[in-house]
């Protein structure tokens, strides 16, 4: 809520405020220093120093520390860590920088989709990013966000991309021919219902 700012009314009692810290913009040219308003979990309102503001149920001072909006991982393996019971252990010092979205599936690679054939194939392209075994729990994109889920919830935002690599591999294993028309319908099919699940796009390595 950077650039349209919220101005709360002055009976409304906030949950939290972060006051005197530098708030970068990036609609705007340079940062300023305000006030954020906080309730139940999440920014409701941005305020620049010196407008009135309404009392608070604790006041957070943090005079020479900044608030910027979260950066985005464009090129991140941690899709691989996501489906893990602790991914925190990953994850966390991404969060700690100030990291909220994530970007997975590059280099041709993802944990999603496969075919059954060659799961053991696609457990070896894992051993790359994470320290342990995946169980495989899903085969299709959309299963895979529904295991996501089904854990505590996501640290970050995820946008999720197909990896050919990972895709062809798990259906054709390490053969390097042509797919043959069948074959590729199958991948394409697997791409397509990819898509409809939500993701982002295909990653060819």
């Amino acid at each position: 809520c950077a650039l349209d700012m919220i101005y709360r009314k002055e009976n409304n009692l906030s949950e939290l405020q972060i006051k005197d810290v530098n708030i970068i913009d990036v609609t705007v040219q340079k940062s300023f220093e305000g006030y954020i308003e906080v309730e139940n979990g999440m920014i409701k309102a941005v305020t620049p120093k010196g407008e009135k503001l309404p009392e608070s149920k604790e006041v957070l001072d943090v005079k020479g520390l900044t608030a910027s909006p979260g950066f985005i991982d464009m090129h991140s393996h941690f899709d691989w860590a996501l489906p893990l019971d602790d991914p925190e252990t990953f994850l966390y010092p991404l969060a700690e920088q100030g990291v909220t979205t994530v970007i997975g599936g590059n280099c041709g690679f993802s944990p999603a989709p496969i075919a059954d054939g060659n799961i053991e194939l696609v457990g070896k392209v894992a051993e790359f990013f994470v320290d342990r075994p995946l169980d495989f729990r899903w085969r299709s994109f959309d299963e895979f966000l529904d295991h996501l889920e089904s854990g505590n919830g996501m640290l970050f935002n995820l946008v999720q991309i197909v990896g050919h690599g990972t895709l062809r591999l798990s259906v054709m294993g390490e053969n390097r021919r042509y797919p043959d028309p069948t074959v590729l319908k199958q991948m394409l099919r697997m791409v397509e219902e990819s898509y409809d699940a939500g993701a982002g796009g295909l990653s060819s390595g």
